[in-house]
């Protein structure tokens, strides 16, 4: 049998798959994905799939499932085949098979003696394996109050939430063992430098002292913190220390690491090296990260996919990409100093302050319009791409703005 490969160059990205041997289907029938005579000799064969082509029987075996009245039978989601296949990995047999989600959360409520309001109300919120997940949110969220839930440090009024396929109230013990976290309070100790700490988590996980002081080391220098590594933390700055918290998180082998607002406090090219070792831990050890920041590039740069949390509801949530168009049509930012009023711009969109300056979303088009008036009345303007920052204020603000118009219908009522 052969694969159709008329697709155009440039236009499917490829999709390699590791072989799968005769004797392996015949003992997993149902649990490899697109069995059925392809898959074997596709793969047998060393054969690449382009993108249509693997669309094209994904289709194919769904119907054969519906068909056959086994609609349970675990097979690969179309969304998995394609996106892990374009990213260039070899796909094992276990990439073939539907896995449960690392972290599942169904109508979690948590409520504080102290507040009346929820800080999580009926959140739901599902994050895949092997992927850099983050929570956006201002500050009082429910951002932290989910992580510290999730990460078995405290206890959900109700609603529930796995984790690794594990209930975090009935059990906890066994999710501690399987899981990191950098908390946003957490403190180094003072006395100890930056090898002595890696070493003591490390032994606290039960690892022996030449396997952490290896490991320690090696975690050390992917941070960049050689020339601090035997400086005690209380000589140390803020953002040192921050990266040995980080350290002690990345050193431990888990499975799912929790790190809130990880890079707060670190310069620009500390961020970036903690960015790296991240990026290095999911594509090559198959990492599964979940973070919170409220730094909007950090999570454009790595965030396979992200939520957006506002008073304890999610807001928004998907890819950064999928986040964008969904909830900002426009493609283009128009911000304008001086020369423009805001009655003039109001024809062209919906116009906000931001600081000293007038701001509006618009299509390429209007830019150009724009940017012509401006260049007729020597007006100082700047045209940039929408970020992410822009879709958090646009959503955020609102979501504020609904529930003022709400507070006001009540009073008057």
């Amino acid at each position: 049998m052969s694969e159709n490969k008329s697709t155009t160059a440039g236009v499917c990205p490829k999709i390699r798959l590791s072989s799968v041997s005769q004797s392996q289907a015949r003992h997993h029938p149902v649990q490899i994905a697109l069995t059925y005579r392809r898959l074997l000799i596709h793969s047998a064969s060393g054969r690449e799939w382009c993108k249509e082509t693997a669309e094209k029987h994904y289709a194919e075996v769904e119907s054969c499932r519906e068909k056959s009245g086994t609609p349970q039978v675990p097979v690969v989601t179309r969304e998995r085949l394609i996106t892990v296949g374009c990213r260039g990995s070899v796909w094992t047999r276990g990439d073939l098979l539907v896995q449960p989600p690392i972290l599942e959360a169904n109508e979690l409520v948590k409520y504080y003696r102290s507040r009346e309001e929820p800080a999580l109300d009926k959140l739901n919120l599902r994050v895949e394996r092997g992927r850099i997940f983050t929570l956006l949110g201002r500050n009082g969220a429910g951002k932290t109050t989910f992580l510290r839930i999730a990460s078995t440090q405290l206890l959900p009024t109700s609603g529930s939430l796995r984790v690794l396929g594990l209930d975090v109230v009935k059990e906890a013990n066994a999710i501690r063992q399987k899981i990191a976290i950098t908390p946003q309070e957490a403190k180094p100790l003072w006395t100890l430098n930056a090898i002595d700490h890696l070493i003591l988590a490390l032994m606290m996980r039960g690892v022996s002292h030449s396997a952490a002081a290896k490991k320690a080391r090696e975690v050390i220098e992917a941070l960049e913190l050689t020339e601090f590594q035997k400086i005690s933390s209380e000589n140390l700055s803020g953002g040192l220390r921050q990266r040995i918290l980080i350290a002690m998180t990345v050193a431990s082998d888990v499975e799912l690491m929790f790190l809130d607002e990880p890079t707060i406090g670190l310069d620009p090219i500390g961020r970036r090296r903690v960015w790296d070792e991240l990026i290095r831990l999911k594509k090559e050890e198959r990492r599964t990260i979940i973070l919170t920041t409220h730094y909007m590039d950090e999570a454009e740069a790595l965030s396979d996919d992200l939520a957006l949390i506002e008073r304890g509801k999610v807001l928004a949530k998907g890819t950064p990409a999928e986040v964008r168009s969904k909830h900002l049509v426009s493609k283009v930012r128009v911000d304008a100093s001086a020369g423009f009023s805001a009655d003039e711009l109001a024809p062209y969109g919906r116009v906000t302050k931001a600081g000293n300056l007038l701001r509006l979303f618009v299509s390429e088009r209007v830019a150009e319009e724009i940017s012509r008036q401006a260049l007729r009345r020597n007006a100082s303007i700047s045209v940039s791409p929408v970020t992410l920052d822009d879709v958090f204020v646009e959503i955020v603000g609102s979501r504020m703005e609904e529930l003022d118009r709400d507070v006001e219908r009540g009073a008057d009522e």
